[in-house]
Formats: structure tokens, sequence, C-alpha cells
């Protein structure tokens, strides 16, 4: 990942990378991006999950060496690499602290916890790995700080939570809550119902506060998900279930996990399978006291089937939140949580309890031998048989040599299970073919492809920053397949699916049609043809059967205002245009000049999707007009006219608000608890510290709003696409 000519592939190198470097040189340009113009018709910030954009450690990585000259992925990468490494520490740390367990049984069963397929696969996304070590991580100390409380462990889980808040992938976060609350059972028993009460909530209390210093992007991300159409406006079951774990694929993670699907991968190394029997079937033994454990390890089993079981179905229609999560696999996030739970809890009610000793490891060899078993039937298994999303489809390096190779040294694994309590070289044997095993998936156990250098800083400066033209590496697409469908507002969503290939006619949607129909993103008709609403213009968009093959553009506009205009034509919409000017153009808005002999339409690519877009004319304020089933346009008088399009969200600004008033009450907080017993001198130190704090802030905030509003010109190519729109609509080509 860092030096080799392979990498994980998939997202991994594309959407993530270019979506963090995109944020970046907006904000090294001096703007502060609100609207993203580049993605599926245009959308929110806060709908660009892999921008990172309040993340820290990203805007430190996009300081490092390099960053900008083609090696971003590589230091992503790096830092990936130390979350695995942060993650493996913290479970060592609760093993170890909170469940008593000695350094070796703790290191094993840490890495095993942390180095699954799940967390890999979690890394083909990127910024989900990031989220599942910061999840996992803040769950993990909370626990501990119930069993040995401590102030920094409240003190880095309001970090950890912030971290989670940002890092850009909110997926998992209902998933590891789940985790938490089945685990509650296992740390009263450990520390006291009383205890796990007082210290949860001081737990909780220290993430709501990392919550509110992540206030901006809550904000961000709650503006998106509330004009998503798959996740809130229409969401669907099939589309939340889809690439479900087929049931055979239980015997696939823990036998042979080269052959699991990797969107419902759990598996690991062969005594991760050998772990989870054991812990399963050690629970099982106490099954009236520890049933909701059992509960808790069965319900991301059963809800990564999809609707296979009824559960999916039943938490998609009743649990607030969960239908718009797609992909059930994601459940299994809370496993290594719930293994710890089940560990903590024998080893309370069962001190003795040990998994390299007495009953558990005899368990874990007779499970262990039928595991491996399992694999080396496995091998019998055609290859056209698997799943095409595994890693045995996706590498070619599963061949049946390291097939054989794998379960050799899983057959090692267990035997020297048996005799780790009596010999230190058993004990060896355990963590070095347990640790091959490791290293082998996290080379090979999800998408591989070769390296690819991340784009440039030059590259982006050479990119066309027009909406519905944003080039690589801006990731425009606006294709609808089922997953972009899940991003998409809903605007863009119906006007897509309901006008089809007949976007082309009234907007540059379809890349493929560029030969016929409308060249231009921004452009003034006067054929406009009045509806009653946006449904109606889909309708006669759809009905306009001729219209890739017609020059005339027409604008539908959806005004109790309109007046209908029969007598345009295509050379007069050549008149219309032909002194455009771009004066600004930024993700948050656009700026023209024109000159039009009559009243016109100015038609614009940005979507009726909130209240936060405005229009101007000549500075003065203006109403913007619904057009062409699910855009924006301004009606222009005769003249010439400087007009704007801006968009503006107060609701992230409120989001700093929070997040500033938080950091000052934090401030107070702590100069009361340093000053004890001075509370004179506290108290004018805080007053002190609020209006500095206040007037320091409000001068912040009009900076940001106005890097938010600022009037800059991106490189675009407008002027060429006109000279080709003109010709057109003069009748020189079709």
């Amino acid at each position: 990942m860092l030096g080799g000519e392979i990498t994980l592939g998939n997202d991994y190198p594309n959407y993530p990378v270019q979506g963090a470097l995109n944020l970046r040189v907006f904000t090294d340009l001096g703007l502060e991006p609100m609207w993203y113009p580049h993605q599926s018709g245009g959308l929110p910030i806060g709908g660009l999950f892999f921008g990172q954009y309040f993340h820290l450690p990203a805007w430190l990585a996009s300081r490092l060496p390099g960053y900008w000259n083609g090696e971003a992925l590589r230091w992503m990468s790096l830092r990936h690499l130390l979350l695995f490494a942060m993650l493996h520490g913290i479970f060592y740390l609760a093993f170890r602290r909170a469940a008593g367990l000695g350094r070796t049984e703790a290191l094993l069963l840490s890495g095993l916890s942390a180095y699954s397929l799940r967390n890999l696969d979690a890394l083909r996304y990127a910024s989900a790995l990031e989220a599942t070590a910061y999840a996992q991580s803040a769950v993990l100390l909370a626990m501990l700080h119930v069993c040995r409380p401590a102030l920094p462990l409240l003190v880095a889980i309001g970090v950890l939570t912030q971290l989670l808040l940002t890092c850009g992938y909110p997926v998992g976060i209902p998933f590891i809550l789940l985790g938490a609350a089945f685990s509650l059972p296992a740390l009263a028993a450990a520390a006291g119902g009383r205890a796990t009460l007082v210290r949860s909530g001081q737990a909780v209390g220290a993430a709501l506060v990392g919550a509110l210093l992540a206030a901006p992007h809550v904000a961000a991300l709650s503006e998106w998900m509330a004009v998503n159409e798959t996740r809130v406006a229409q969401p669907r079951l099939g589309w939340a279930t889809e690439l479900a774990m087929e049931p055979k694929g239980m015997l696939e993670n823990l036998a042979a996990p080269w052959s699991a699907d990797v969107h419902s991968a759990f598996g690991g190394s062969t005594l991760y399978a050998v772990l989870l029997v054991v812990v399963a079937v050690s629970l099982l033994s106490h099954i009236r006291s520890s049933w909701p454990l059992v509960a808790g390890l069965i319900f991301p089993f059963l809800y990564a089937l999809g609707t296979a079981t009824p559960l999916f179905a039943l938490v998609f229609d009743h649990v607030p939140g969960f239908s718009t999560l797609r992909v059930p696999g994601r459940a299994l996030i809370m496993l290594p949580i719930l293994l710890f739970a089940g560990i903590l809890w024998l080893r309370t009610r069962r001190p003795g309890w040990r998994l390299l000793e007495g009953r558990p490891a005899r368990i874990g060899v007779v499970a262990g031998i039928v595991v491996v078993g399992l694999g080396i039937a496995s091998l019998t298994v055609p290859a056209g048989d698997l799943s095409e999303y595994c890693a045995a489809r996706l590498s070619g390096f599963w061949t049946l040599g390291p097939r054989a190779l794998w379960l050799a040294l899983g057959l090692l694994a267990v035997l020297a299970l048996r005799w780790t309590a009596t010999s230190s070289w058993a004990c060896v044997a355990l963590l070095a073919a347990t640790g091959l095993q490791t290293g082998l998936l996290l080379r090979h156990g999800t998408w591989t492809q070769a390296y690819a250098s991340s784009p440039t800083r030059e590259d982006f400066d050479a990119a066309s920053h027009l909406p519905l033209y944003g080039e690589r590496p801006l990731i425009a697409y606006n294709s609808l397949r089922l997953a972009s469908a899940g991003v998409a507002t809903a605007p863009f969503v119906r006007f897509r699916t309901e006008v089809r290939r007949r976007a082309n006619c009234v907007l540059p949607v379809d890349a493929t049609q560029r030969a016929r129909g409308v060249l231009l993103p921004f452009y003034l008709s006067d054929a406009t043809v009045c509806v009653k609403d946006q449904s109606e213009a889909r309708e006669r968009i759809f009905g306009a059967r001729k219209c890739l093959d017609n020059p005339l553009t027409r604008v539908y506009v959806a005004d109790a205002s309109c007046r209908q205009s029969d007598t345009a034509t295509a050379a007069g919409l050549a008149q219309l245009n032909e002194r455009n000017r771009v004066l600004a153009l930024t993700p948050n808005l656009v700026t023209f000049e024109v000159e039009t002999p009559r009243e016109a339409v100015f038609v614009t690519p940005y979507l009726q999707v909130t209240p936060n877009w405005s229009g101007a004319i000549d500075g003065e304020g203006v109403p913007l007009l619904p057009i062409n089933g699910g855009f924006l346009g301004v009606r222009v008088p005769p003249g010439r006219h400087t007009l704007s399009v801006r968009y503006f969200s107060a609701r992230m600004v409120g989001g700093y608000r929070i997040a500033a008033a938080t950091m000052v009450l934090l401030g107070i907080a702590l100069l009361f608890q340093w000053m004890g017993r001075q509370r004179v001198l506290a108290t004018m130190l805080t007053a002190a510290l609020a209006g500095t704090s206040f007037v320091a802030y409000i001068a912040w905030e009009e900076r940001f709003t106005a890097r938010a509003r600022r009037e800059t010109i991106l490189n675009h190519r407008y002027p060429e696409l006109l000279r080709e729109q003109i010709t057109r609509w003069r009748g020189t080509t079709h």
C-alpha cells in the first residue's frame, strides 16, 4: 500500500482521493464550498463524504510533501495503516485492563479483533476504515472507562467522537451504537449496575461534547440527508438490502475467507473463527444469564443476510435511520465489540476463563479442526461458483498453492492451541501462524489493483469547473446507477428517471448525447413553455420526441407569471446568447453578464432542492423560477445585465457557532477546574475568555462568509461551448 505496485482497489484510489483533493483545492483558493456541483447533478457539500471537509487529519495530510504531486494515496494509506495500529493498541488496552487478560492472550485477541476482513474491506472505502477505527475505539474506551474510570479516557472519547463524525462516513455509527447497547449486560456484570449507569452517562457526555465540536459537519450532512432521494424521500428495501450475504457466506467466512463476498466479509485468520465458536459456545452454556449477549452476537449475522430473514425488513420498517443504510453486511462492524463484551462477561462470571487453556482451548481445537476440514473441502468448489466479489475472483493470488498454505497455517495454529498453556514454543507457533494468515489477508483479502497516482494540482487547475461539465479529477458523473441514486438529490433522481435520454433537450446531462442536443449548462432562452408544476415539465420534456434533432432549445417554466412564447427560433437563441460572458464561477455561485433584446429566462443546471439558492440581477434580489422539471432559472428583462445565482447555507454557519460555543464552555469548565477555590479570579478569567472568544469568532465568521460568497473565476470551457452551440443554433450543423 505504501511502496509497492499493488494497492487496494475499487473506490479507494478514486473517489476518496479525488474528493479529498477537490475540497482542498477550493479551500486553498480561499473559497468555502457549500455546494458541490460535480456529482449527480450537484448536492450540498455534506453529501461528498470522502472530501472530509472538517477532518483535521485530512487537512494535515494535504500539507505533506508530494500530496499534490501524485502521492496523496500513499499518505492516506499511511494514515489508515496507523489507524489500524491505533485500533490494535486500544483493543489490547481493553483486553488487558478491562478483561484482565495476560499479555500474550491480549496481544493475540486484539490482533484478531482489529485485523478482520470486515475492517479490511472498510479500508477499501478509505473513510469507512477511519469511521470503523474511530467508532470501535470510542466504544472500547467507553467500556474501559466503565470498568476502570479515568479522566483521560473521557477526553479520548470526546476526541474520537469528533473525528468519527468528521471523517465523513456515518454508515457504521448506528451499528456501533447498537453493539454498545448489546454490551451493557457485560459492563453491568463487570462494574455493577449503578456504576455502569453513572460511568456510561459520563462516556455519553464526553461523546456529546465531541459531537458538538463536529457540529459543522453534522449540519452539512443533515442538509444533504434532508434532500436525498433514496435514503430519505423514497427509501427502498431492494436498494437497502443490495449485496446481502448469502447463507453459505457464514461458512465461507469461517473456513475459506478468500471465497467470501467482500461486502459481507467478517472472517479472518483461522484462530478468529475458533474465537467466534469458543465465545459463542461458552455464552450458550450460561444462556439464562447471557442471553442478551447471545442475541447481540446473532443480530449482525441475521441482519447481514438481508431479506433472507424477517429481521432486516423489520428493522428497515420500524427502526428510525436504518432505512438509510445500504449493504446489510456492514452490520458486522459490531462483531469485534460484541466479542470483547462476550469475553468480558465470561471473565467476570468465570474469572478463570482463558481462551488458551482448559475447556475453551479444547473446544477451540475441535472447532479449528472442523473449520480447517471445511476449508479443505472448499478447494473442490469450482472458481465459477464463487461470488464475483470474492477475493479469489478479484485477485489472481488465491490459487491452489496459497489456499493450501493458508489451511496449513490454520492447522498449525489449531494444533499449537492444544499446548500453548504448557509450551512457549507452541505459543510462538500459534502467534506466527496467525500473524502470517493475517498478513495474507491484509495483502490479498479484498479488491486489489495496480497502484494509481493521484491527481496533481495542475490536473485540477486544468479541469473545467462548469456544472455538468466537471471533468476528472472533479469526479463528475450524472448517471443514476443504483448506488449513485443513493447519493443524488430528489429533484435530480426524478428528472433523470422520468426524462431519461431526453435530458439533453434542456441541459447537457448525458455525455453520450453530446453530439445532439444542448451543449451549454447556462444559457438564455425565450422559447418558454408554461406548465403547472415540475412534474408536468418532466412529462412534456419526455414527450418531445424529436427534441434531440431540433436545435430550438425550449425552457419549461412552472410559475404562475410565465408567458408562453410560440414565436421563438433557433436563430433567435443564438442572438440572445452571443454576448454571454462568465464573470464568476465557484462551487457556490455563478455570475454572468448578458445582453438580451427581449425578455428571456436564464437557464441554470442548479437543482431546485433547498431554499439556500438565491438570484440577483444588477445587485437586486429576484425570485428564482422552477424550470425544466427540477432546476432553477432567472427571468431576465431586456437590456444588458449582470445576473447571479448563489448558494449559501445558514445551517452550516449555525454548526460553526455551536462548535465555537462548545469550545468556549470547555475552556470555562477547565478554568474553574484548575483554579479550584479561587472563584473570583476564575470568574474574571471566564468573562475575559468569553468576551475575547466572541469577538474573535465574529471576525472569523465574517471571513468565512466572505470566502463562501467570494466571486472568482475557476477554469472553464464556456466560451468554446458557446461558440459551438451558437453554430448549431444558426443551423450550420445539427
